[in-house]
C-alpha cells in the first residue's frame, strides 16, 4: 500500500482519504539511508481507526397508503443507509419546515396515522423525517406520501318525488332514486331491505333506479307509506 502514502522529511502522510469499512489495514515498507549509503528496510502495518460515518439515506418501505385507515395504523417502516452497519437509528419529524408532519406520528421506525385521511380531500402529504445514528450523525429527508383511493360507501340517497295520486294505475312511476357517494361516476343498485321503516315495501317495486307503485292506493284508507331502500355500489358497499 506504499502508493497510498507519502513521506515528507521524517513524517508519513496519507495521499487519500481512508475508509475503515473499505480497508481497515495498510501494509507498507519503508527504507532509511545514511550518509554513507547504507540502508535499512522494514515493513509496517498501519491500522485504520473506525470513525462514525454519517447516514447517507433514509428509505421507506412504501410511499403509498390507503385512505380511511383508523388512527394509529402503521403505514410505513423506516430504515437508514449508513456505512456503519451496527448503528442504531432514532427517527423523528423535522418540524422547522412547512409540512404535513402533524398528520402522522413516528414510533420506533414506524410511521403511523395521526388522523384519518380522505383521498377525495387530499391525496399527497409532504413530510420531513430525521434519522439520527446516536453518534452525532444526522440526515433529514423530505418524502411525498401518496394516498391510495379506496371505495367509499354511499352516504345518502334521495327520491326525486314522494307524491302519488290515489286511484292510480299499476305500475305507476313515482320517482327516480339517486345516491350520494364520494367516488365520482359510481353506479348503484337499488333494492328493498328489511329494518325499521320497511312496513310498506310490498306495495312498491323498483326497476333500475326508478320507484313504482305496484298497488292501487286510496287516500281515505291510507295516505302515508313507509319503505326502506338500500343503495349498493359496484364494490358492494351500501347505505
Amino acid at each position: 500500500d506504499n502508493a497510498k502514502v507519502k513521506i515528507s522529511g521524517n513524517s508519513l502522510l496519507s495521499k487519500m482519504v481512508f475508509d475503515f469499512e473499505t480497508q481497515d489495514t495498510l501494509y507498507i515498507r519503508l527504507q532509511t539511508v545514511d550518509n554513507s549509503g547504507a540502508y535499512f528496510e522494514k515493513e509496517f502495518i498501519i491500522l485504520v481507526e473506525d470513525a462514525n460515518d454519517l447516514p447517507t439515506d433514509i428509505v421507506l418501505s412504501t410511499d403509498t397508503f390507503s385512505e380511511n385507515l383508523p388512527i394509529n395504523t402503521t403505514i410505513i417502516n423506516l430504515s437508514t443507509v449508513d456505512p456503519d452497519i451496527n448503528d442504531v437509528f432514532t427517527y423523528s419529524f423535522e418540524n422547522s419546515l412547512p409540512s404535513d408532519n402533524a398528520m402522522f406520528t413516528i414510533i420506533g421506525n414506524e410511521v403511523k396515522t395521526n388522523s384519518q385521511v380522505n383521498f377525495e380531500t387530499k391525496n399527497v402529504y409532504f413530510v420531513y423525517i430525521n434519522s439520527n445514528d446516536g453518534n452525532n450523525g444526522l440526515i433529514t429527508k423530505q418524502f411525498a406520501l401518496n394516498v391510495k383511493d379506496e371505495n367509499d360507501s354511499p352516504t345518502n340517497q334521495l327520491l326525486s318525488n314522494n307524491m302519488l295520486n290515489e286511484n292510480n294505475i299499476t305500475p305507476s312511476f313515482i320517482g327516480t332514486l339517486t345516491a350520494t357517494d364520494e367516488d365520482v361516476n359510481e353506479q348503484f343498485v337499488y333494492t328493498f331491505t328489511t329494518g325499521t321503516g320497511d312496513g310498506d315495501n310490498a306495495y312498491f317495486s323498483i326497476s333500475s333506479d326508478s320507484l313504482f307503485a305496484s298497488s292501487i292506493f286510496n287516500y281515505e284508507v291510507k295516505n302515508d307509506y313507509s319503505i326502506l331502500i338500500k343503495s349498493t355500489d359496484l364494490d358492494r358497499k351500501s347505505t
